[in-house]
C-alpha cells in the first residue's frame, strides 16, 4: 500500500478497498483520483472532519490530498520521495502556528 492511500484512508475515512462500495468505488485510490478529476475533493472528507473544518483545515486537507495525488502517480519517477513528504507535512504542520501567531498582536511597552 502506497503513503498516498493511507493519507487518503485518514481524509476521506475509508478502507483502500472495500467491496460494499460500487464498481467504481472499491479502491481509494481510483475513488479519490476520480473525484479530483471531477473537482469533487470536498464530498470525499470524512464527515466527522467536516463537523470541525474551519478555513485551515480545509486548506490543508487539500495541500495534504494533493500531496497523496502525487504519491499516487502511475511513474515511479513522478512519486515524491518520503523525506520530500516529511518536508511538506512539517511545512503544513508549521503553517498553523504560523497562522496563530499573526493573529496576536504585540503590546506596546510603557502603555
Amino acid at each position: 500500500m502506497s503513503f498516498g492511500v493511507v493519507l487518503d484512508e485518514i481524509i476521506t475515512g475509508l478502507k483502500a478497498g472495500d467491496f460494499a462500495r460500487a464498481q467504481d468505488e472499491i479502491n481509494l485510490a481510483v475513488l479519490t483520483i476520480n473525484n479530483i478529476g471531477k473537482g469533487n475533493l470536498d464530498e470525499i472528507i470524512d464527515p466527522f472532519i467536516k463537523l470541525h473544518m474551519d478555513e485551515w483545515t480545509l486548506s490543508s486537507i487539500h495541500k495534504v490530498e494533493e500531496l497523496a495525488f502525487r504519491c499516487l502517480a502511475f511513474h515511479r519517477d513522478m512519486r515524491p520521495s518520503m523525506m520530500e513528504m516529511a518536508i511538506e507535512l512539517e511545512q503544513l504542520r508549521l503553517s498553523k502556528w504560523a497562522n496563530s501567531e499573526d493573529n496576536i498582536t504585540p503590546t506596546s511597552e510603557g502603555s
